[in-house]
C-alpha cells in the first residue's frame, strides 16, 4: 500500500530542531534571524505564500519584513532595495517572490542578492557552488525532497530520478541539484515530449512539477517508486471558503503502487517553507 508522506510532521521536526538550535546557540543570546521579503504589484497568490512564509518565520522565533513595491517599480529602484538590504547586517536572508513583471529582468534581480543571504538558493553563484559541490543554500524544494528520502533512508546511487516539467523556479533547480548526485541517472521532460508515461514507468523517483492537474497517472507508477508532486493548480471550488482549492500533478487511485508519495494540498508546499526557514537559520548562523 502506498505511504502518503505526512509532511506536517516532518516540518513539525523541523520547526523544534530550529528552535532547539537558537536556545542552545548561547553565542548569539538576544539575535533574532531575520528575513526580508520583497513583494511587488498585488498579486493575491504572491501576497498569501509570502504572507505563508513571514508567519513560518514568526513561529520558529524569527524575524520577518515584507516590503512591498509597487508593479511599476522601476528596475534600479527594485535593485536599490536589494542592495541596502545586502549591507544590512541584521538581516540575514532575502527572498524576492516570483514572478515579477515583465518589465524586470528576473535574472537580474536573483543575481542581485548576496550569495550568503539567498535562503531561496536561486542566484547563479549559488546554483554554481551546489552544481560543483562548493556549499551553498539549496533551493527548498530540492532540500524538501533530499530530506524526505534521506528519512526513508533511500541511497540515491544508480538511482533513475525524473523531472517532469519545465520552470525556472522549480524543474530548473531540481535539475541543478539531482545533477550532482553521484551515479544517479536524471531524467529531464516536459509533458509536451509525449514520453512523460514512458519515463515515469522506469523511473525510481519522480518528481513532477508541470502544474497540470492529473498530468501522471499514479498507476504508471511502478513499485518501490517515490513520487513527490510539486504540482499546485488551483481549481475554483465553491464549497471552499477561499473560493479554490489546491490540486496536484499526480492523480492519485487506489491501485497506485508506488512506495510512498507526497500530497497535494499539505505536501511539498507547505514543508517548502519549512526548509526556507532551515536556510535562514543556516544564514543566520554562518553571518555571525
Amino acid at each position: 500500500m502506498t505511504e502518503i508522506i505526512d509532511c506536517k510532521k516532518i516540518i513539525e521536526t523541523i520547526k523544534s530542531d530550529i528552535k532547539i538550535g537558537l536556545n542552545q546557540n548561547d553565542g548569539n543570546i538576544g539575535l533574532k534571524p531575520k528575513a526580508s521579503f520583497i513583494l511587488v504589484g498585488d498579486n493575491e497568490f504572491s501576497k498569501r505564500y509570502v504572507n505563508l512564509k513571514a508567519k513560518a518565520c514568526n513561529e520558529v522565533g524569527f524575524e520577518a519584513e515584507i516590503i512591498n513595491f509597487e508593479a511599476d517599480v522601476s528596475e534600479d529602484v527594485l535593485l536599490e532595495g536589494i542592495v541596502k538590504l545586502n549591507s544590512d547586517r541584521n538581516v540575514n536572508g532575502i527572498l524576492v517572490q516570483m514572478p515579477l513583471p515583465e518589465h524586470i529582468n528576473e535574472f537580474k534581480i536573483k543575481n542581485a542578492i548576496d550569495k550568503d543571504k539567498d535562503v531561496d538558493g536561486l542566484s547563479a553563484e549559488n546554483t554554481f557552488n551546489i552544481v560543483f559541490g562548493k556549499g551553498g543554500h539549496i533551493p527548498c524544494v530540492p532540500a524538501s525532497i533530499l530530506y524526505i528520502l534521506e528519512l526513508c533512508n533511500v541511497n540515491l546511487s544508480n538511482k533513475t530520478i525524473l523531472i517532469a516539467g519545465k520552470s525556472d523556479i522549480t524543474s530548473k533547480p531540481l535539475l541543478n541539484v539531482f545533477s550532482n548526485l553521484n551515479n544517479a541517472d536524471v531524467i529531464f521532460c516536459d509533458h509536451e515530449s509525449g514520453r512523460l508515461a514512458e519515463f515515469v514507468k522506469i523511473a525510481d523517483i519522480i518528481v513532477s512539477c508541470c502544474n497540470l492537474p492529473g498530468i501522471i497517472d499514479s498507476d504508471w507508477l511502478t513499485e518501490d517508486s517515490y513520487a513527490f508532486d510539486a504540482g499546485n493548480t488551483c481549481i475554483k471550488d465553491e464549497t471552499k471558503k477561499i473560493g479554490y482549492r489546491v490540486v496536484g500533478d499526480i492523480e492519485l487511485k487506489g491501485t497506485c503502487k508506488a512506495k510512498c508519495i507526497t500530497p497535494v494540498p499539505g505536501g511539498l508546499g507547505p514543508l517548502s517553507i519549512a526548509m526556507l526557514t532551515k536556510n535562514i537559520y543556516n544564514a543566520f548562523i554562518s553571518q555571525r
